[in-house]
């Protein structure tokens, strides 16, 4: 029958148990180093992969959630420079601001800067200087500026107390608006 099974029979009982046990324990052992382990190992590493990712959804759903709320405002903004394209002029309206704020005699410079190439806009820019202006003045000319009707941008705001009388200050600002091409 089998050969193998021939020196087990020559062993006594307790000696049959303690090998038996120990073949079982190697098997155990063998079955549980070459399967077992290396899932549970595969698991771990696929759990924390998984944690990963949930956190990377995460950040993609803040960052499109920014994204639908920067393109909503570029679609106003859009529509802001379509209504007033062709119509708005920057300088004219700079004017008409400085005199119902009263400050027109105390500006100083208006200089209109080249208009910038865009692919699908034009920006076009003016350069205010402004001197011995009132802070009430001041808070006036920029409530105007921020109610046009046109889209304005501030790409430089300067405010500079006089030296002669820090009641009033020197106010130097360069403004832009945007028209399509």
């Amino acid at each position: 029958m089998l050969k193998w099974l021939e020196p087990l029979k020559r062993l006594s009982l307790r000696e049959r148990v303690m090998v038996i046990a120990g073949g079982l324990f190697l098997f155990i052992l063998l079955i549980y180093t070459t399967a077992i382990e290396p899932m549970i190992d595969r698991m771990q590493r696929l759990d924390r992969l998984a944690a990963g990712k949930q956190s990377a959804i995460q950040e993609l759903a803040a960052i499109r959630e920014e994204y639908v709320g920067v393109h909503a405002q570029a679609i106003q903004i859009d529509r802001a420079i379509d209504e007033v394209s062709g119509t708005f002029s920057l300088l004219a309206f700079l004017e008409e601001v400085a005199t119902d704020v009263h400050i027109k005699s105390q500006i100083v410079a208006m200089r209109p800067q080249a208009a910038l190439p865009s692919s699908e806009y034009r920006e076009n820019s003016v350069e205010v200087k402004i001197e011995k202006v009132a802070i009430p003045s001041v808070v006036a000319l920029l409530r105007a500026m921020h109610t046009a009707s046109a889209v304005l941008r501030f790409k430089r705001f300067h405010l500079r107390p006089r030296f002669d009388d820090p009641a009033y200050l020197d106010v130097s600002f360069l403004v832009s608006t945007y028209e399509r091409v």
